[in-house]
């Protein structure tokens, strides 16, 4: 069996180092949108000593919300020590950027208003939850969607570093969300933080990458 997957992912990976064609870029495409669905945990990062990313449990479902696409997936992050503690819900939805010949992730945040979460929480069971749900009900954040092309081990992308701008909520000070994101068959990692204009640190979401391995 371990030969096995050690020879589909050097397939994988010879595929992925030919050079970009149209008919390339949509089988990496294909792969990229197929690894998303699963469950995660950060407990190998945490139990190592690095106590600065929270322990979580994350879980990702493939969904039907035509408002944001073909390509759709539901994300709900919960307190390991606790499933009942929604830390974040995300859609990611996905679709080609054939001018950057990449994957585009567009980002839609979920607002965490107590009522909408608790309407829309546990949607990796119960994907009615979530299924009428529109833009209109997201957190307006224009610009900060994420690229991903393939490094030839894993995709890697970021957002266009101070496209995603905002305002300090409940405050007149501008900054910019900028987000990095690493993606393979089986780990998903990224690292947040929140910038001011000219580039210096407002506040890390924490100190270093968040790993998630697949369970």
């Amino acid at each position: 069996m371990l030969r096995i997957r050690s020879l589909a992912a050097s397939l994988l990976i010879a595929l992925f180092s030919a050079p970009v064609s149209a008919e390339s870029l949509e089988q990496r495409f294909a792969a990229f949108v197929a690894w998303w669905p699963g469950t995660y945990d950060n407990g190998a990062q945490v139990r190592a000593g690095d106590t600065a990313p929270v322990p979580t449990r994350l879980h990702v479902r493939a969904v039907n919300v035509p408002a944001f696409g073909d390509h759709v997936v539901y994300a709900e992050w919960q307190a390991l020590d606790n499933p009942d503690r929604v830390l974040r819900q995300r859609f990611y939805s996905f679709e080609i950027d054939e001018e950057r010949a990449a994957a585009r992730l567009n980002l839609h945040i979920f607002p965490p208003d107590p009522d909408f979460v608790g309407r829309t929480r546990g949607a990796h069971l119960d994907p009615a939850r979530v299924a009428n749900l529109t833009p209109a009900d997201m957190v307006p954040l224009p610009g900060c969607d994420v690229y991903f092309t393939w490094t030839g081990e894993q995709f890697e992308g970021a957002m266009d570093k101070g496209a995603c701008a905002f305002k300090v909520p409940g405050t007149d000070i501008d900054i910019y969300s900028w987000s990095q994101m690493r993606r393979s068959a089986d780990t998903f990692a990224y690292l947040d933080g929140w910038f001011y204009p000219n580039g210096d640190i407002y506040q890390r979401m924490s100190d270093d990458w968040y790993v998630f391995e697949r369970k």
